[in-house]
């Protein structure tokens, strides 16, 4: 049965007494899957594996620049590259790409910010 008594103050002590109460579980303290530091190599991911290992475009007949400039940007970014830094190298891979931007800069932070937000959703993750 449900009773309503508007006004009326009890005390948590009265709470207990009447089960109503209980103490919050203690929560766990999550287990890290790893730990993840980030270390700078010398040089950056190889920006041809990830171009060779990108799904191909939407017409089917080359690799889909723009998944490759992703997921490349992740995995400097999970390097220890600074987003500045990412892009910066970006704009140098893809100076020789065929398929070209009106503002290439622009593209490069547009691309290391996604990439940024994506490893930090998987870190948040524990992927």
């Amino acid at each position: 049965m449900t009773q309503s008594s508007p006004g009326r103050v009890i005390t948590i002590q009265q709470l207990k007494e009447m089960a109503l109460l209980s103490l919050p579980a203690p929560i766990p303290k999550p287990i890290p899957r790893y730990a993840w530091t980030p270390k700078k190599p010398g040089c950056f991911p190889d920006y041809g594996k990830c171009l060779q290992n990108a799904p191909a475009n939407t017409n089917g007949d080359a690799p889909d620049t723009s998944r490759a400039d992703f997921t490349w940007c992740m995995i400097a970014l999970d390097w220890g590259w600074s987003m500045e830094e990412t892009a910066a190298q970006l704009l140098l891979e893809r100076i020789d790409s065929t398929k070209r931007h009106r503002n290439m800069q622009r593209y490069a932070d547009m691309t290391v910010h996604s990439a940024a937000i994506a490893l930090e959703h998987n870190r948040s993750r524990g992927k």
